[in-house]
């Protein structure tokens, strides 16, 4: 391809490319041509962190490739890049996002009460004891891509509206305990202590084990102005801890 130049000493566009992201982020690839007499006084122009020529909305974050022709002109390979979207909480700017799983283990106190009140002249009794119970759950997270200015940091940022849900995938005792996953963790324990008039448990057992949402994963890469961002939120799991109270009353047997 043959270009003409009117006498022009400055860097001259000769094409650009121009690609849109999903995540708000905007490239454009440019070639420059200049004569090579000039292009050591014009290089320090397409190096990274300054605007593009032309496109003063782009910031190049790599210097330009360069290469002298033996036509006696240079050509200036480089690309810059702009930010055209930021992340909002209340669904009113699409953000594609990506659902996935993760599986996390914890461990679950269980503090038990069992009293027995007898008629008289017997006394009543009680029994405390502990259980630990590890516990592994299967859980929703939620990954976006987005642009954000380099200064606003991820924790400002508020949860997906999307909901996060787990589901139990097992669940063992440290005593070994039997444990049918076709039960509730509540059917599961009276099934094991049986014979008690009323079981307590407080909290229950989705209450317990319920995890918290939160950020559990960054990468950010800068392109001058803006950071591309990728988060993942979840669900966190943390050690549980439940107290169950049995009792038995002859008065009302």
């Amino acid at each position: 391809m043959a270009h003409t130049y009117y006498g022009s000493d400055g860097l001259i566009l000769i094409s650009i490319t121009k690609e849109n992201f999903d995540s708000g982020l905007s490239r454009v690839d440019c070639i420059y041509k200049c004569r090579t007499t000039k292009a050591d006084d014009l290089e320090p122009d397409l190096v990274a962190g300054f605007r593009l020529p032309d496109r003063p909305d782009y910031i190049i974050r790599e210097n330009a490739k360069r290469k002298d022709d033996t036509d006696g002109f240079t050509t200036f390979t480089v690309s810059g890049f702009y930010g055209t979207l930021q992340i909002s909480g209340n669904g009113t700017i699409p953000i594609p996002s990506v659902l996935g799983a993760a599986t996390n283990t914890f461990k679950m106190a269980v503090n038990v009460f069992q009293s027995t009140t007898f008629l008289p002249p017997t006394p009543p009794s009680s029994t405390f004891f502990d259980i630990s119970y590890s516990i592994k759950v299967l859980s929703d997270t939620i990954t976006k891509k987005f642009t954000l200015p380099t200064t606003t940091s991820v924790t400002t940022l508020p949860l997906p509206d999307e909901p996060l849900t787990y589901r139990v995938l097992r669940v063992t005792s440290d005593q070994g305990l039997t444990y049918d996953p076709n039960l509730t963790f509540e059917q599961n324990f009276v099934a094991i202590y049986p014979g008690y008039q009323q079981t307590i448990f407080d909290p229950s057992f989705n209450a317990a084990i319920a995890g918290q949402g939160g950020i559990i994963n960054v990468n950010r890469t800068n392109f001058g102005n803006v950071d591309e961002v990728t988060v993942t939120w979840g669900l966190e799991f943390s050690e549980a801890q439940m107290e169950v109270r049995q009792s038995f009353n002859w008065f009302n047997a």
